[in-house]
């Protein structure tokens, strides 16, 4: 996919909810990418920029929730129950 097509395939997206959140009587005010999107965008900065980029063209009002990369804990050896 390139990054153009993420950029819009976010924008409908964010469209989708606001649609939905705006049918209940709602409305979108914050956005956040996780799973497998979140973590490519923890690796690629390009990604990260198109992201952020959609939010904007979508809402420039729209708040952005940023994770701290959180690493996988390393296994302890020789650890007993």
């Amino acid at each position: 996919m390139s990054l153009k097509d993420l950029e819009l395939m976010v924008i409908a997206q964010l469209g989708t909810l606001s649609a939905i959140a705006a049918h209940r009587g709602a409305r979108l005010t914050h956005a956040n990418f996780h799973g497998a999107l979140g973590n490519l965008s923890f690796a690629d900065v390009d990604v990260a920029k198109t992201l952020i980029g959609a939010i904007k063209a979508f809402d420039a009002n729209l708040k952005f929730i940023l994770a701290c990369r959180i690493r996988k804990p390393r296994a302890r050896p020789n650890v007993r129950d």
